[in-house]
């Protein structure tokens, strides 16, 4: 039994569940976690791999899939073959959650609706950003006409932030939305994880200032961007470190254009949390995330954050209070954001100290709990008839 109702059985779709480290992949084996505890039947469909970045959380059927065009980390499930589709008759779903817009969850929402389920999808990402960073100019308009369809074919779609609710009104992406916000763990990440010694490791001085990125390192994380703004930071006569967290197809590019960095490559657990700690200042000029966990990462860390000023990263920053929010096509901007923090001390520890404050406001218990009232509500407009009602 659930907490205060009937037992729920979830079928949860993911394009990576747990092969592969990234933002989606860490909130849905939060999820996965926070509905088992919380005594939801739940089976995951995704595509594996012999070696899995995280500990099974819940039991996950292995997709067949194929590796991503040009993305090859990435993994493209084939959609429901007779043996999985075999193995979801078998569970029984009364709810189909789908966490990507890919083959594999259009095939969950078209078995979800032949058999009359509930069905939701959460939003993690702007796909139509990709563009810019491809240079497919169709890909914009494609990706939003492949949204909006799957999206309608779901009863609610679970947006992370009030900015990103707005975004799919406006662009009329879903006849119902609910919400499914983020949270952080502050004892993880935390300003005390900081290490001299670790900085010293890594030839980072005590006296140094290290400009922290952390992400997969990938055309669309901004990296383009971040070494040609590092670039005009160190032409006005400043050499502040920069401490790259991650790693990815992109590296030796990144690496290339950046010149002098020092690159971690992937870091989990307590390394990862003393990497933010260890850090002065983040600086993320992504712009594809509905909801950055970086920023509210370095935020709890005790970090002042420089990062675009998008639906995503406005959600969570306070501008001038936590960090600096930035109009994403100025490199200019970004510089000088970072060079002000660079150059004052006292303001880099104020907005260190009110981050790891408003951090606060994210705990996962609650957002994950929202997460199991969404199903509940979808789960009764469903039984009444009236599945995608938009909420009172």
């Amino acid at each position: 039994m659930t907490q205060d109702g009937p037992a729920m059985r979830v079928a949860l779709f993911s394009g990576n569940f747990n092969y592969l480290i990234d933002g989606a992949a860490r909130a849905l084996n939060r999820l996965a976690a926070h509905l088992v505890a919380r005594g939801v039947e739940l089976t995951v469909f995704s595509p594996t791999r012999p070696e899995a970045a995280f500990p099974p959380v819940a039991r996950v059927v292995s997709v067949p899939a194929l590796p991503l065009p040009g993305r090859g980390e990435y993994l493209l499930g084939m959609g429901l073959t007779p043996k999985v589709k075999a193995e979801l008759d078998a569970f029984k779903p009364t709810l189909i959650h789908i966490s990507a817009p890919d083959l594999l969850g259009w095939s969950a929402v078209n078995y979800a609706r032949k058999r009359n389920l509930a069905s939701v999808a959460s939003f993690h990402t702007r796909y139509d950003t990709y563009s810019q960073y491809y240079k497919l100019d169709i890909l914009d308009k494609l990706a939003k006409k492949w949204l909006r369809h799957i999206h309608y074919s779901c009863d609610r779609v679970l947006a992370p932030t009030d900015e990103t609710e707005a975004w799919l009104r406006e662009n009329d992406m879903a006849k119902s939305i609910g919400r499914w916000a983020r949270g952080v763990d502050r004892d993880e990440y935390n300003p005390a994880h900081r290490s001299l010694e670790w900085r010293r490791s890594l030839g980072i001085g005590d006296d140094d200032l290290a400009i922290l990125f952390v992400a997969r390192i990938v055309a669309e994380k901004g990296i383009k961007q971040f070494a040609r703004v590092i670039d005009r930071i160190r032409a006005q006569g400043r050499n502040p470190k920069v401490l790259i967290v991650g790693d990815g197809p992109a590296r030796s590019e990144f690496e290339a254009d950046l010149g002098e960095g020092v690159f971690t490559g992937f870091l989990t657990g307590r390394d990862l949390s003393t990497a933010y700690a260890s850090g002065d200042i983040l600086f993320y000029p992504s712009i594809t995330e509905a909801f950055p966990n970086v920023v509210l990462e370095a935020m709890a860390s005790g970090l002042p954050t420089v990062c675009a000023d998008t639906i995503g990263a406005n959600s969570i920053t306070i501008e001038g209070k936590t960090g600096f929010l930035v109009d994403p096509s100025s490199d200019e901007g970004y510089a000088e954001a970072i060079v002000r923090l660079l150059d004052d001390g006292p303001l880099r520890a104020r907005m260190g100290e009110r981050g790891r404050k408003e951090s606060a406001r994210y705990t996962w218990t609650a957002v994950l709990d929202e997460v199991i009232e969404n199903y509940r509500e979808v789960l009764a407009l469903h039984d009444n008839g009236r599945g995608g009602a938009p909420r009172a």
